[in-house]
Formats: C-alpha cells, sequence, structure tokens
C-alpha cells in the first residue's frame, strides 16, 4: 500500500509507557531535584490540583523505575498530593532513560520554552485565575 503525500514515518521511540496507580507511601522524592518553588506555588498548585484533578491523569508523575520509585518529574505534585491526602496517585515509570537521561528530564521537565500570549489568555480566563496557576500577567496603564 504506498503511503499518501501527508503521511508521516513514526520516529524510531520506544513503546509509550502505560499510566499506573502507586500508593503515596511508596514514592520518594528526588532529593537532588533543583526546582525551587515557594509556599504560594505550592498552595496554588494545590488548589489547581482539588479543581481540576484530572490533570493528574494527564500529566502523570515520572519515576525512575518500579524498584526505587523514586520522583524525576513532579516533586511539587507529589507534595500536593501528599498535602491533599491522596493515598494513590498515577505515575509513568522511565525505566528506559539511561542514567544520564534521567538526570536531564528533572530539569527539562521544569523549562518552558515559549511565552504567552497575555491577550489571547486574558480573552478566555480573568487575571486571577490565572495568576492562581502561576501565570503573571503584567499589569498595563
Amino acid at each position: 500500500m504506498a503511503k499518501q503525500k501527508n503521511e508521516q514515518q513514526a520516529p524510531n521511540l520506544p513503546e509509550l509507557p502505560r499510566t499506573v496507580w502507586v500508593p503515596i507511601e511508596d514514592i520518594k522524592l528526588n532529593p537532588d531535584n533543583p526546582h525551587k518553588f515557594s509556599k504560594g506555588d505550592m498552595d496554588n498548585l494545590i488548589q489547581s490540583i482539588r479543581d481540576f484533578p484530572e490533570m493528574l491523569t494527564l500529566r502523570p508523575l515520572v519515576l525512575d523505575n518500579e524498584q526505587n520509585k523514586t520522583v524525576h518529574g513532579g516533586n511539587k505534585r507529589l507534595l500536593a498530593c501528599v498535602a491533599l491526602e491522596m493515598t494513590h496517585v498515577p505515575v509513568l515509570y522511565a525505566d528506559k532513560l539511561t542514567p544520564e537521561q534521567l538526570k536531564s528530564f528533572v530539569v527539562l521537565d521544569n523549562v518552558s520554552f515559549g511565552a504567552w500570549d497575555h491577550e489571547k489568555l486574558l480573552e478566555g480566563w480573568d487575571a486571577e485565575t490565572l495568576q492562581g496557576w502561576g501565570i503573571m500577567i503584567p499589569i498595563t496603564d
């Protein structure tokens, strides 16, 4: 069967990991995570999860493997889930990554490669809601 012009060949990537639910007490925070946050950041995340818990299933925690269960993506989300007294959280295991890739992932998971279009954001949400999500809207005169 011939490929159509708009079809692209799939990249050579490993199989997608499946999301599993893990008892929160079995998961370890990553002591080497360099991402810092304030109490206000944490309070906003807790409220965000309280308001939209489905987001956790769409963006699960990333753990190194089933044996260690150390967070490499989502340290702050784990702390928020503990504060919300959740018993289980959705996770993906990154056991196909090398140790160097896992180390890089911790940083890259917290990097934003873009900027917000504040006008478009304000067309859909009010500034207070956006600020609660951690998006700072500049005040214009």
